[in-house]
Protein backbone atom coordinates (compact mmCIF):
# COMPACT_ATOMS: atom_id res chain seq x y z
CA UNK A 1 0.00 0.00 0.00
CA UNK A 2 0.94 3.76 -0.10
CA UNK A 3 1.45 4.21 3.34
CA UNK A 4 1.92 8.18 4.44
CA UNK A 5 5.04 9.03 5.71
CA UNK A 6 5.55 8.42 9.54
CA UNK A 7 6.40 11.10 12.25
CA UNK A 8 4.80 13.61 10.12
CA UNK A 9 2.18 14.97 12.40
CA UNK A 10 -0.87 14.20 10.24
CA UNK A 11 -1.10 9.98 10.79
CA UNK A 12 -2.69 8.07 13.64
CA UNK A 13 -0.54 4.85 13.14
CA UNK A 14 -0.99 1.35 15.13
CA UNK A 15 1.72 -0.85 14.60
CA UNK A 16 1.60 -4.22 15.73
CA UNK A 17 -2.41 -5.35 16.41
CA UNK A 18 -4.04 -5.02 19.91
CA UNK A 19 -7.33 -6.64 20.30
CA UNK A 20 -7.54 -5.54 23.82
CA UNK A 21 -8.12 -2.61 22.29
CA UNK A 22 -9.49 -2.77 19.32
CA UNK A 23 -12.95 -1.14 20.02
CA UNK A 24 -10.81 1.98 21.34
CA UNK A 25 -9.02 2.16 18.19
CA UNK A 26 -11.92 1.25 15.67
CA UNK A 27 -13.41 4.59 17.37
CA UNK A 28 -10.40 6.65 17.13
CA UNK A 29 -9.96 5.94 13.71
CA UNK A 30 -13.43 6.68 12.83
CA UNK A 31 -13.73 8.85 10.00
CA UNK A 32 -16.62 10.89 8.22
CA UNK A 33 -17.33 13.08 5.65
CA UNK A 34 -21.07 15.22 6.67
CA UNK A 35 -23.44 12.73 4.81
CA UNK A 36 -21.84 8.69 6.21
CA UNK A 37 -19.49 8.39 9.73
CA UNK A 38 -17.69 5.17 9.78
CA UNK A 39 -15.42 3.10 12.30
CA UNK A 40 -12.62 1.47 11.26
CA UNK A 41 -13.91 -1.95 11.19
CA UNK A 42 -12.41 -4.46 8.98
CA UNK A 43 -13.61 -5.56 5.55
CA UNK A 44 -13.04 -9.34 5.88
CA UNK A 45 -15.08 -11.32 8.74
CA UNK A 46 -13.54 -10.44 12.86
CA UNK A 47 -15.09 -12.55 15.53
CA UNK A 48 -12.96 -10.96 18.17
CA UNK A 49 -14.00 -7.53 19.92
CA UNK A 50 -15.30 -5.16 17.50
CA UNK A 51 -18.03 -2.34 17.22
CA UNK A 52 -19.74 -1.93 13.68
CA UNK A 53 -20.62 1.44 13.32
CA UNK A 54 -21.94 2.98 9.75
CA UNK A 55 -24.20 6.22 10.22
CA UNK A 56 -26.21 8.53 8.25
CA UNK A 57 -26.80 11.82 8.57
CA UNK A 58 -30.29 12.39 9.41
CA UNK A 59 -31.16 8.62 10.16
CA UNK A 60 -32.15 7.88 13.61
CA UNK A 61 -34.60 6.09 15.58
CA UNK A 62 -36.86 7.12 18.67
CA UNK A 63 -35.60 4.06 20.44
CA UNK A 64 -32.19 4.81 20.47
CA UNK A 65 -30.52 7.56 22.60
CA UNK A 66 -28.02 10.41 21.93
CA UNK A 67 -25.24 8.19 23.58
CA UNK A 68 -26.17 4.90 21.29
CA UNK A 69 -28.02 3.14 24.27
CA UNK A 70 -31.73 1.00 23.86
CA UNK A 71 -34.12 3.80 24.99
CA UNK A 72 -36.43 3.06 27.86
CA UNK A 73 -39.87 4.65 27.92
CA UNK A 74 -38.25 8.43 27.34
CA UNK A 75 -40.62 9.13 24.85
CA UNK A 76 -40.59 12.71 23.50
CA UNK A 77 -36.89 13.12 23.73
CA UNK A 78 -34.17 13.11 20.79
CA UNK A 79 -33.57 10.17 18.71
CA UNK A 80 -29.95 9.14 18.60
CA UNK A 81 -28.08 8.26 15.46
CA UNK A 82 -28.84 4.37 13.71
CA UNK A 83 -26.67 1.75 11.92
CA UNK A 84 -26.91 1.71 9.03
CA UNK A 85 -26.09 -1.03 6.67
CA UNK A 86 -22.83 -2.13 6.19
CA UNK A 87 -21.28 -1.79 2.78
CA UNK A 88 -17.89 -2.23 3.30
CA UNK A 89 -18.06 -6.24 4.05
CA UNK A 90 -15.40 -8.45 2.16
CA UNK A 91 -15.40 -11.97 3.08
CA UNK A 92 -12.16 -13.70 2.12
CA UNK A 93 -11.98 -17.76 1.90
CA UNK A 94 -8.69 -19.66 0.48
CA UNK A 95 -10.57 -22.89 -0.08
CA UNK A 96 -12.77 -23.76 2.73
CA UNK A 97 -11.16 -21.53 5.22
CA UNK A 98 -12.42 -18.16 6.38
CA UNK A 99 -9.70 -15.82 6.59
CA UNK A 100 -10.29 -14.17 10.46
CA UNK A 101 -7.78 -12.39 12.08
CA UNK A 102 -9.80 -13.39 15.37
CA UNK A 103 -8.50 -16.89 14.45
CA UNK A 104 -5.81 -16.59 12.43
CA UNK A 105 -2.03 -16.08 13.58
CA UNK A 106 -0.92 -12.61 13.13
CA UNK A 107 2.34 -12.17 11.68
CA UNK A 108 2.31 -8.29 10.46
CA UNK A 109 -0.08 -5.65 11.09
CA UNK A 110 -0.62 -1.73 11.05
CA UNK A 111 -3.27 0.33 10.70
CA UNK A 112 -3.09 4.06 9.76
CA UNK A 113 -5.74 6.89 9.47
CA UNK A 114 -4.38 9.94 7.28
CA UNK A 115 -5.82 13.00 8.73
CA UNK A 116 -5.18 15.08 6.02
CA UNK A 117 -6.62 12.36 3.34
CA UNK A 118 -9.22 10.81 5.58
CA UNK A 119 -8.27 7.59 4.06
CA UNK A 120 -7.65 4.51 6.14
CA UNK A 121 -4.68 1.81 5.66
CA UNK A 122 -4.45 -1.39 7.07
CA UNK A 123 -1.56 -4.32 5.74
CA UNK A 124 -1.39 -7.08 7.59
CA UNK A 125 -0.14 -10.91 6.95
CA UNK A 126 -1.72 -13.56 8.54
CA UNK A 127 -1.01 -17.43 9.02
CA UNK A 128 -4.35 -19.88 8.52
CA UNK A 129 -4.81 -22.70 10.72
CA UNK A 130 -3.91 -25.18 7.39
CA UNK A 131 -0.68 -22.71 8.10
CA UNK A 132 -1.46 -20.89 4.62
CA UNK A 133 -0.31 -17.60 4.26
CA UNK A 134 -1.83 -14.41 2.94
CA UNK A 135 -0.99 -10.66 3.24
CA UNK A 136 -3.74 -8.02 2.81
CA UNK A 137 -3.31 -4.24 1.93
CA UNK A 138 -6.23 -2.75 2.09
CA UNK A 139 -7.07 1.15 2.06
CA UNK A 140 -10.79 2.78 2.14
CA UNK A 141 -12.40 6.34 1.79
CA UNK A 142 -15.59 8.07 2.33
CA UNK A 143 -15.69 10.88 -0.63
CA UNK A 144 -15.57 14.42 0.17
CA UNK A 145 -15.88 15.74 -3.39
CA UNK A 146 -19.23 13.13 -3.67
CA UNK A 147 -20.29 12.30 -0.28
CA UNK A 148 -23.02 9.78 -1.36
CA UNK A 149 -20.34 7.57 -2.59
CA UNK A 150 -17.21 5.67 -0.70
CA UNK A 151 -14.62 3.30 -2.10
CA UNK A 152 -12.43 0.60 -1.02
CA UNK A 153 -9.19 -1.20 -2.74
CA UNK A 154 -8.76 -4.53 -1.08
CA UNK A 155 -5.76 -6.91 -2.25
CA UNK A 156 -5.36 -10.56 -0.68
CA UNK A 157 -1.20 -11.83 -1.84
CA UNK A 158 -1.02 -15.78 -1.80
CA UNK A 159 2.51 -15.76 -0.01
CA UNK A 160 3.22 -19.79 0.51
CA UNK A 161 0.16 -21.55 -1.43
CA UNK A 162 -1.26 -22.13 -4.99
CA UNK A 163 -5.55 -22.49 -4.36
CA UNK A 164 -8.56 -21.25 -4.48
CA UNK A 165 -9.54 -17.73 -3.70
CA UNK A 166 -13.15 -16.82 -3.11
CA UNK A 167 -13.93 -13.06 -1.83
CA UNK A 168 -17.71 -12.27 -0.97
CA UNK A 169 -18.43 -8.55 -1.16
CA UNK A 170 -21.71 -7.76 0.83
CA UNK A 171 -24.33 -5.63 1.98
CA UNK A 172 -25.93 -6.66 5.66
CA UNK A 173 -28.79 -4.39 6.24
CA UNK A 174 -28.83 -6.60 9.92
CA UNK A 175 -26.25 -4.39 12.07
CA UNK A 176 -24.78 -5.73 14.80
CA UNK A 177 -23.59 -2.58 17.08
CA UNK A 178 -24.47 -3.00 21.06
CA UNK A 179 -27.86 -1.78 20.57
CA UNK A 180 -28.83 -3.95 17.80
CA UNK A 181 -28.23 -6.84 19.17
CA UNK A 182 -31.10 -6.30 22.33
CA UNK A 183 -33.63 -7.93 19.83
CA UNK A 184 -35.13 -5.33 18.39
CA UNK A 185 -35.79 -4.32 14.62
CA UNK A 186 -34.64 -0.91 13.18
CA UNK A 187 -34.67 -1.97 9.69
CA UNK A 188 -37.83 -3.32 7.13
CA UNK A 189 -36.58 -4.07 4.13
CA UNK A 190 -38.28 -2.37 0.90
CA UNK A 191 -36.84 -3.56 -2.55
CA UNK A 192 -33.84 -5.69 -2.92
CA UNK A 193 -31.90 -6.94 -6.33
CA UNK A 194 -28.39 -7.81 -6.76
CA UNK A 195 -26.82 -9.87 -9.94
CA UNK A 196 -22.86 -10.41 -10.72
CA UNK A 197 -20.82 -7.51 -9.91
CA UNK A 198 -23.45 -5.30 -7.93
CA UNK A 199 -25.98 -5.05 -5.89
CA UNK A 200 -28.37 -2.69 -3.98
CA UNK A 201 -31.29 -2.74 -0.85
CA UNK A 202 -33.45 -0.54 -0.54
CA UNK A 203 -35.01 -0.49 3.64
CA UNK A 204 -36.77 1.76 5.82
CA UNK A 205 -36.24 2.86 9.16
CA UNK A 206 -38.81 1.41 11.82
CA UNK A 207 -41.52 3.94 12.98
CA UNK A 208 -39.13 6.90 11.32
CA UNK A 209 -40.73 6.35 7.72
CA UNK A 210 -36.94 7.18 6.65
CA UNK A 211 -35.57 5.25 3.95
CA UNK A 212 -32.30 4.42 2.31
CA UNK A 213 -30.73 2.98 -0.82
CA UNK A 214 -27.52 1.25 -0.14
CA UNK A 215 -25.38 0.02 -3.27
CA UNK A 216 -22.19 -1.94 -4.25
CA UNK A 217 -20.90 -2.35 -7.58
CA UNK A 218 -17.48 -4.31 -8.30
CA UNK A 219 -13.96 -4.73 -9.48
CA UNK A 220 -11.13 -7.25 -9.64
CA UNK A 221 -7.83 -6.62 -10.86
CA UNK A 222 -5.60 -9.78 -11.32
CA UNK A 223 -1.46 -8.88 -10.77
CA UNK A 224 -2.87 -4.54 -11.40
CA UNK A 225 -4.26 -5.56 -14.43
CA UNK A 226 -8.57 -5.31 -14.35
CA UNK A 227 -9.64 -9.09 -15.50
CA UNK A 228 -13.06 -10.82 -16.65
CA UNK A 229 -15.01 -12.23 -13.47
CA UNK A 230 -17.64 -14.66 -13.02
CA UNK A 231 -19.83 -14.27 -10.13
CA UNK A 232 -22.78 -16.66 -8.26
CA UNK A 233 -25.20 -14.12 -6.31
CA UNK A 234 -26.59 -14.53 -2.77
CA UNK A 235 -29.90 -12.70 -1.93
CA UNK A 236 -31.60 -13.18 1.31
CA UNK A 237 -33.72 -11.32 3.70
CA UNK A 238 -31.25 -7.55 4.12
CA UNK A 239 -28.38 -9.24 2.78
CA UNK A 240 -27.00 -9.43 -0.55
CA UNK A 241 -23.64 -10.88 -1.96
CA UNK A 242 -21.63 -11.61 -4.66
CA UNK A 243 -19.31 -14.82 -4.58
CA UNK A 244 -16.27 -14.38 -6.86
CA UNK A 245 -13.86 -17.65 -6.83
CA UNK A 246 -10.60 -17.67 -8.53
CA UNK A 247 -7.65 -20.23 -8.60
CA UNK A 248 -4.43 -17.74 -7.85
CA UNK A 249 -0.85 -19.42 -7.88
CA UNK A 250 1.85 -18.90 -5.07
CA UNK A 251 2.94 -15.10 -5.46
CA UNK A 252 -0.32 -14.12 -7.32
CA UNK A 253 -2.38 -10.95 -5.86
CA UNK A 254 -5.71 -10.25 -6.54
CA UNK A 255 -7.54 -6.82 -5.68
CA UNK A 256 -11.20 -6.35 -5.25
CA UNK A 257 -12.23 -2.18 -5.85
CA UNK A 258 -15.66 -2.18 -4.17
CA UNK A 259 -17.61 1.30 -4.48
CA UNK A 260 -20.34 2.01 -2.21
CA UNK A 261 -23.33 4.44 -2.55
CA UNK A 262 -25.94 5.68 0.66
CA UNK A 263 -29.08 7.40 -1.10
CA UNK A 264 -31.10 8.86 1.31
CA UNK A 265 -35.62 9.52 0.85
CA UNK A 266 -34.19 13.21 2.65
CA UNK A 267 -32.99 14.17 -0.63
CA UNK A 268 -34.48 11.94 -3.24
CA UNK A 269 -38.39 11.31 -3.51
CA UNK A 270 -39.51 7.66 -2.15
CA UNK A 271 -39.94 5.20 -4.62
CA UNK A 272 -36.83 5.93 -6.79
CA UNK A 273 -34.28 5.36 -4.40
CA UNK A 274 -32.82 2.37 -6.36
CA UNK A 275 -32.94 4.12 -9.61
CA UNK A 276 -30.45 6.85 -8.08
CA UNK A 277 -28.84 5.31 -6.40
CA UNK A 278 -27.61 3.20 -9.85
CA UNK A 279 -27.52 5.89 -11.88
CA UNK A 280 -25.07 7.57 -9.33
CA UNK A 281 -23.31 4.38 -8.43
CA UNK A 282 -22.43 4.04 -12.19
CA UNK A 283 -21.17 7.65 -12.98
CA UNK A 284 -18.56 6.76 -10.27
CA UNK A 285 -17.49 3.58 -11.32
CA UNK A 286 -17.09 4.17 -14.73
CA UNK A 287 -14.91 7.38 -12.90
CA UNK A 288 -12.94 4.37 -11.34
CA UNK A 289 -10.81 3.95 -7.96
CA UNK A 290 -7.69 6.29 -9.03
CA UNK A 291 -9.84 9.47 -10.12
CA UNK A 292 -12.44 9.33 -6.98
CA UNK A 293 -9.61 8.82 -4.98
CA UNK A 294 -7.89 11.82 -6.92
CA UNK A 295 -10.86 14.00 -6.18
CA UNK A 296 -11.54 13.35 -3.05
CA UNK A 297 -7.55 14.15 -2.27
CA UNK A 298 -8.02 17.36 -3.56
CA UNK A 299 -11.40 18.56 -1.56
CA UNK A 300 -10.02 17.51 1.71
CA UNK A 301 -6.62 19.30 1.20
CA UNK A 302 -8.87 22.47 0.28
CA UNK A 303 -10.59 21.78 3.96
CA UNK A 304 -7.50 22.17 5.68
CA UNK A 305 -6.05 24.67 3.95
CA UNK A 306 -9.11 26.75 5.40
CA UNK A 307 -7.91 26.05 8.89
CA UNK A 308 -4.53 27.34 8.84
CA UNK A 309 -1.23 26.36 9.92
CA UNK A 310 -0.38 24.38 13.04
CA UNK A 311 3.15 26.17 14.44
CA UNK A 312 4.77 26.05 17.55
CA UNK A 313 4.40 22.50 19.05
CA UNK A 314 6.04 18.97 18.68
CA UNK A 315 4.33 16.64 17.11
CA UNK A 316 2.48 14.50 19.43
CA UNK A 317 1.07 18.12 20.18
CA UNK A 318 0.42 18.70 16.41
CA UNK A 319 -1.06 15.63 15.75
CA UNK A 320 -3.25 15.71 18.76
CA UNK A 321 -4.44 19.42 17.48
CA UNK A 322 -5.03 18.30 13.87
CA UNK A 323 -6.96 15.15 15.68
CA UNK A 324 -9.32 17.21 17.35
CA UNK A 325 -10.11 19.12 13.87
CA UNK A 326 -10.38 16.42 12.19
CA UNK A 327 -13.05 15.35 14.37
CA UNK A 328 -15.51 18.51 13.95
CA UNK A 329 -14.79 18.13 10.15
CA UNK A 330 -16.50 14.96 10.33
CA UNK A 331 -19.58 16.93 12.22
CA UNK A 332 -21.90 13.81 12.90
CA UNK A 333 -22.93 11.80 14.85
CA UNK A 334 -20.41 10.64 17.70
CA UNK A 335 -18.36 13.80 17.62
CA UNK A 336 -20.91 16.20 16.67
CA UNK A 337 -19.98 17.81 20.40
CA UNK A 338 -17.26 19.88 19.33
CA UNK A 339 -16.36 20.05 22.94
CA UNK A 340 -15.92 16.27 23.49
CA UNK A 341 -11.65 15.77 23.17
CA UNK A 342 -10.22 12.31 23.16
CA UNK A 343 -6.73 12.16 24.15
CA UNK A 344 -4.65 10.31 21.65
CA UNK A 345 -3.49 6.91 23.26
CA UNK A 346 0.17 5.59 23.33
CA UNK A 347 -0.11 3.19 20.48
CA UNK A 348 -1.36 5.26 17.81
CA UNK A 349 0.62 8.14 18.22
Amino acid sequence: MNEPIENSGWTLIENGFRPGYNKITERLMCAGNGCVSQRANFEERFTGETLQGNYLAGISHPEITLDGKCRKGNAGKAAGFLNAADWRGIDVRINSEVLDLNVSKILYFRRILNLKTGILYRSFTAELPSGKQLKVDTHRFLSIFDPEIGAIKYTVTALNFSDKLTLIPFIDFEPRSDVEKKDRKFWDEVAIEVIPGEGYITAEVCKALSQVCTGMKINILRSGIQSNYSADVENRHKYIANIISLLVTKGESVTIEKFGINVLSQNYPIGQLMEIAKDHLNLAFQKGFDQLEKEHIGACLKRWDKTGPINGQDRTAQLQARFDLFRQFQKFPEEADASVVDKLPEWLI
